[in-house]
């Protein structure tokens, strides 16, 4: 995915994966598995950059280094648009590409996230 041409202000995010079961084999609440899927899809990593991504208005110089390739990041719940390499695999990766202005923050370094209220 770095030879890549991405136009102008998208944003190729790599989606995380949300765990199924524990590294011991326990299945993980499976009474909330749609909601625990919509929320591990608004945090992701950035694999891809457009040329002028992150360079409007509403950014400076600091937002441009912040956002790079590798950076994981949240982002809008439905935005862009989503692609896979596989699917009928259920472990293949999965991408979305979207505007810049749908990547909302960067994860904290160390943090995990979760989303509340995911109705």
């Amino acid at each position: 995915m770095t030879d890549m041409y991405i136009p102008a202000y998208r944003v190729v995010i790599k989606q995380a994966q949300v765990a199924e079961k524990t590294p011991s084999g326990i299945i993980i609440d499976t009474g909330n598995a749609l909601r625990r899927k919509q929320a591990g899809a608004t945090v992701g990593t950035i694999v891809g950059v457009g040329p002028v991504a992150f360079t409007g208005k509403d950014y400076g110089e600091a937002d441009r280094a912040m956002f790079t390739v590798g950076t994981e990041v949240v982002y809008r719940r439905y935005a862009g648009q989503v692609y896979t390499e596989n699917e009928d695999d259920q472990s293949a990766d999965v991408y979305q590409i979207m505007n810049d202005t749908d990547v909302l923050m960067p994860v904290p370094n160390g943090k995990k996230l979760t989303l509340i209220n995911a109705e």
